[in-house]
């Protein structure tokens, strides 16, 4: 990779940030045509994001040079099956960390980084079929105010919706307990939201009517792909992911194999022939000028 670095101001405070161009320009087309192209950022080597918070940009950069989004599915806390009006906390603190994902696919909208947008859906979608629930109100709310009404992410929470509508008034009763709302959230609800959902909602039930046989959602239909080549390679990328995330939970999972008794291994004795041991007559002490006993004996006498 390229070394060139380049700086960008980011907030109203203008705090700089350093990254590589070579990231920048192969994933933004936006960055692409500032820093490679004859405009005076190509020579100057930095620019200019006032309207991004720096909490944010921070959020770009991990994804940029790790391709990983801030809040990953694990980590956020199992959300309960809305079977009933009472979830304390959950929902708020789910629908916080979904609003970043949400500035995340409208910082790749405004600055034109599809793989951004991509992972960003991904990760919504993922979130409400694992959990099977409807998008938060709140979320509804941010997602509309920072995008047009015709983004993959509003027609996504649109459908969602349509999908799963018959948990709406449980969850609607969670959000107002949680942020003692009184039902203003609802009421706060983009106009372009609730008319998307009457008409895809009618031309749900017209094909119902009609016989039709009711479509699970593909979150491909949101990722604005070029061809159905791209289309069917993105399937089965996300098949390979989905495959490996699974062996890796399933291993992490695994109860530890009970450690078997370890047999001790006793080497045979080697048999030696014991060979008859020889007697060695004692060496008689030495005599040297010692008269002999009769002699000395008789001397006496």
């Amino acid at each position: 990779m390229d070394p060139t670095m380049v700086t960008i101001f980011v907030g109203t405070e203008k705090k700089p940030y350093t990254a590589h161009m070579d990231l920048l320009t192969h994933y933004s087309d936006y960055f692409h045509a500032m820093f490679k192209g004859s405009f005076k950022e190509a020579e100057e080597r930095n620019t200019s994001m006032e309207d991004v918070e720096e909490t944010l940009f921070g959020n770009f950069l991990d994804w940029l040079y790790h391709q990983t989004l801030p809040c990953p599915l694990s980590d956020y806390s199992l959300h309960p099956r809305p079977t009933r009006p009472t979830n304390p906390g959950t929902d708020l603190r789910t629908s916080a960390k979904l609003d970043i994902v949400t500035r995340l696919y409208a910082l790749g909208d405004q600055y034109e980084i599809p793989n951004l947008r991509r992972d960003a859906i991904d990760h919504v979608f993922d979130y409400y079929e694992r959990e099977g629930v409807v998008p938060y109100y709140r979320s509804v709310i941010l997602t509309y105010d920072l995008l047009p009404e015709d983004s993959p992410l509003c027609q996504l929470l649109i459908d969602r919706y349509i999908r799963k509508g018959y948990l709406a008034s449980v969850h609607d009763y969670n959000e107002n307990k949680e942020l003692n709302t009184d039902g203003k959230l609802r009421a706060d609800l983009p106009h372009a939201f609730l008319l998307g959902m009457m008409v895809k909602g009618l031309d749900t039930m017209a094909d119902l009517a009609a016989g039709k046989k009711r479509k699970s959602m593909d979150v491909c239909d949101y990722h604005e792909h070029a061809s159905d080549e791209e289309r069917e390679k993105c399937k089965e990328e996300r098949k390979g992911k989905k495959t490996a995330a699974k062996n890796t939970t399933t291993k992490a999972t695994e109860p530890a194999a009970e450690a078997q008794p370890v047999t001790a291994v006793v080497p045979t004795p080697t048999l030696t022939r014991i060979q008859p041991a020889t007697v060695v007559a004692p060496t008689p002490m030495p005599t040297r000028n010692q008269p002999s006993i009769r002699r000395w004996i008789s001397k006496i006498l």
